[in-house]
């Protein structure tokens, strides 16, 4: 009878709805009731990140490439996703089939990206296909607010609505930089924004907190780095105004791997943050309840 124990535990937990998180056999936390969960999926290069609100609502944020792609369908049929909302927070030519996979495979509920113009043909032809099916596409700039359901939302944090010129790459520095919230927990996905869009999201901070809006400050607890972790972005600034408490690195390998340097201004001894890389750790799931986040891999090691 001794044997069964853990099992029946484990069944009585789930009976009430407690999520309980291990990473390499460790038991970090639990959280209760409602919960938003957020996957970061291993792939070759690109993001990959699925959102699940309490009330079921799956959102798709940078669908592609091809590798990450398959991954997706997988894990978006695996958790039953009828329906999808999709963000795009940079155009590019291998979102779009990514975007045009799902619009084939899956009930597309609305479609939310930045900047278009300029765009690869193969976004644009998406984004037509999308629109002959009915789908709603919305444009989204700094300031906007994306409701998803009665308890959760994104906020998009930047670009202006007059984009930003003359840097060092302005396709990435004009690649949407959104936050998820749900309960006392902030999710800050940086997509491919650069130093110079960092420089801007501070200065932003700084002069609408002079307006007293709450919603202007950085700190976030987790912090999804920018590039793919890659060298031009994650500053110190940034890193000390959003102060995460775990930061997520949607890592590639080859010449896809994330620069040594921002790796180690990142490092727990650095930061305090712990830190997840999919190229290490796997796929990377992350839970919350509004209070508390439990985090789980998939990977055996940690790098």
């Amino acid at each position: 009878m001794r044997k069964y124990l853990p099992v029946i535990v484990i069944a009585a937990a789930l009976a009430v709805g407690v999520y309980v998180g291990y990473i390499a056999g460790h038991r970090r936390d639990t959280v209760a009731g409602p919960t938003l969960a957020m996957t970061f999926l291993d792939a070759e290069h690109g993001n990959g990140i699925i959102v699940r609100t309490p009330e079921g609502k799956f959102v798709v944020v940078d669908p592609g490439p091809a590798e990450c792609a398959r991954g997706l369908m997988k894990e978006l049929k695996r958790s039953r996703a009828a329906s999808v909302s999709v963000v795009v927070t940079k155009p590019s030519s291998a979102r779009g089939g990514a975007l045009r996979r799902l619009v084939s495979e899956f009930d597309v509920t609305e479609v939310y990206t930045g900047e278009t113009e300029g765009s690869a043909g193969t976004w644009k032809h998406a984004l037509e296909r999308a629109r002959k099916r009915g789908i709603p596409i919305r444009a989204l700039f700094g300031g906007s607010t994306v409701r998803l359901s009665p308890t959760t939302a994104f906020e998009v944090l930047g670009p202006p609505a007059g984009l930003l010129h003359a840097t060092e790459s302005d396709w990435d520095n004009n690649s949407l930089v959104t936050r998820f919230r749900f309960g006392e927990k902030r999710f800050l996905l940086m997509s491919d924004a650069r130093v110079e869009a960092e420089c801007y999201l501070i200065q932003s901070a700084a002069a609408q907190l002079e307006t007293d809006r709450p919603q202007a400050e950085l700190e976030s607890d987790v912090l999804v780095l920018g590039r793919n972790g890659r060298s031009g972005s994650t500053s110190l600034e940034l890193l000390s105004r959003v102060r995460p408490e775990s930061c997520v690195v949607i890592a590639g390998r080859g010449r896809n791997r994330p620069s040594r340097a921002i790796l180690n201004r990142v490092d727990t001894k650095n930061t305090g943050a712990a830190v997840y890389r999919t190229d290490k750790d796997g796929t990377i799931r992350m839970v919350t309840d509004g209070h508390s986040v439990v985090v789980s891999t998939e990977g055996a090691t940690r790098g």
